[in-house]
C-alpha cells in the first residue's frame, strides 16, 4: 500500500425508535444508572479497556459460570483475529479494597441463595470518577446464566461507551493539528484525530492521513463525500459499493492494479447518536488490498450533511500486521465521534 499519497437520504424514524427502545432497555432493564450517595473518592486509574471482575474465583472456574466466562471473553466485532473487548482481572470479593475500587470498569457477580430475585444494576462514579459499576445478583447458576443472556450485550455496550468517552478525552489532550487543518480547509469540518497521524494525501472530495512516523501505518483516517440523492434509502450494501468506488481511486497498492476494497462478508452497521444529538450510521468491517496480501479492520461514520447537500463519511482503518488491533481501531472510532460540521464562516 502506498504511504503517500464518495447513501442517500436514510429513512430514520424506525431506526430512531429502535435506538430509543435499546436505550430504554439498558437503563430500565439493567438498573437505574444511579450514582454513589457518598460521592467519588478520586480519579479512576486503571488502564484503558481493563475490566475488574469481582466474584468467587472458584465458582468462576465451574461449568455453571460458563455463560459469564463467555460474556467476559466476547470478541470485538469485525476484527481479523479474535480479540476480547476487555482485559479481565478477577478478584474475590474479600480483596475488593480501595486499590481495586479505583478501576474505571467494574463487574460484580454474586451467587447467593438469599437473592430471591435476580437483578442487573448499573451505577456510575461509585468509588472513583469516571467509573461504571455493574452488579449481577442471582440465587443460583441458572439465574446468573439468564442474566448474562438477557443483559450481556447491554453490559458490553455500557462499558464500551465509557471507554469511548475516555478515548475522546485522551484525543482532546493530544491530537493531530494537521488532520484538523485539512478537514477544515477541504470540507468545512473539524475533527480531533490521533496525534500519530502526520501525513496527508488529498484527492477529489477525499483525503487520507496516515501515521508515517511509525514503523507501520497503524493509524489511518479518511474523510470523503458524495452527493446526497433524494428519496433513496440507506442500506449496508449501498454504502459498501460507494466506499469501494472511492477507495479504488484513492488508495492503491504498490503492485500495479492493486487497490483497497471492502470484504462484504464481514460488515455490520448500527444507528448511533452523536455528541450534538444528531444521528449517523456506524459501519464496521474488514478491508483488503485487491492484488496484494494486505488487510485489516475499518470503522466508518456515515452522516447526512444537509447544509452542503452531501453525504459525509469519516473513516478509520488499521494496518498492523501481527499486532492487536483493539487500541488502534478504538482510538480511531472515538475520533469519528468528534467530527463536527462547521458553520460557513468557520
Amino acid at each position: 500500500m502506498k504511504h503517500f499519497f464518495p447513501l442517500s437520504v436514510p429513512s430514520f424514524p424506525l431506526l430512531r425508535l429502535l435506538a430509543a427502545l435499546v436505550l430504554c432497555l439498558l437503563l430500565c432493564g439493567c438498573g437505574d444508572g444511579r450514582k454513589s450517595k457518598g460521592g467519588p473518592r478520586g480519579a479512576s486509574v486503571s488502564a484503558p479497556y481493563e475490566l475488574l471482575v469481582v466474584t468467587d474465583k472458584e465458582w468462576l472456574s465451574t461449568a455453571g459460570a460458563e455463560p459469564l466466562r463467555q460474556l467476559l471473553d466476547a470478541p470485538i466485532p469485525c476484527l481479523p483475529q479474535l480479540e476480547p473487548n476487555f482485559r479481565v482481572t478477577t478478584i474475590n470479593e474479600a480483596f475488593f479494597s480501595r486499590q481495586f475500587q479505583a478501576y474505571a470498569n467494574i463487574l460484580i457477580a454474586k451467587i447467593d441463595p438469599r437473592n430471591k430475585k435476580a437483578s442487573c444494576d448499573i451505577a456510575h462514579d461509585v468509588f472513583a470518577r469516571p467509573q461504571t459499576v455493574i452488579s449481577l445478583s442471582a440465587a443460583d447458576d441458572a439465574a446468573m446464566a439468564d442474566l448474562c443472556e438477557r443483559f450481556g450485550q447491554q453490559i458490553l455496550e455500557a462499558f464500551n461507551r465509557a471507554e469511548l468517552q475516555r478515548e475522546m478525552k485522551n484525543l482532546a489532550r493530544a491530537n493531530s493539528r494537521l488532520v484538523d487543518k485539512q478537514a477544515r480547509r477541504q470540507f468545512g469540518v473539524s475533527v480531533t484525530a490521533p496525534v500519530a497521524l502526520d501525513a496527508i494525501k488529498q484527492g477529489q472530495n477525499f483525503f487520507w492521513s496516515s501515521s508515517q512516523s511509525l514503523d507501520e501505518s497503524y493509524y489511518n483516517f479518511c474523510l470523503y463525500t458524495y452527493p446526497l440523492v433524494p428519496d433513496s434509502v440507506f442500506t449496508l450494501s449501498h454504502f459498501l459499493s460507494k466506499r469501494d468506488s472511492v477507495m479504488r481511486v484513492n488508495i492503491q497498492g504498490e503492485t500495479e492494479g492493486s487497490y483497497m476494497e471492502s470484504d462484504a462478508r464481514v460488515a455490520e452497521s448500527e444507528l448511533v447518536t452523536l455528541p450534538d444529538g444528531g444521528q449517523a450510521q456506524l459501519v464496521r468491517g474488514l478491508w483488503g488490498m485487491h492484488g496484494e496480501a494486505m488487510g485489516g479492520p475499518y470503522v466508518s461514520m456515515v452522516r447526512i450533511d444537509s447544509l452542503h447537500r452531501r453525504v459525509l463519511v469519516s473513516e478509520g482503518f488499521v494496518y498492523a500486521p501481527d499486532k492487536k488491533k483493539r487500541p488502534y481501531i478504538r482510538s480511531l472510532e472515538a475520533a469519528l465521534y468528534t467530527v463536527r460540521i462547521l458553520p460557513a464562516q468557520q
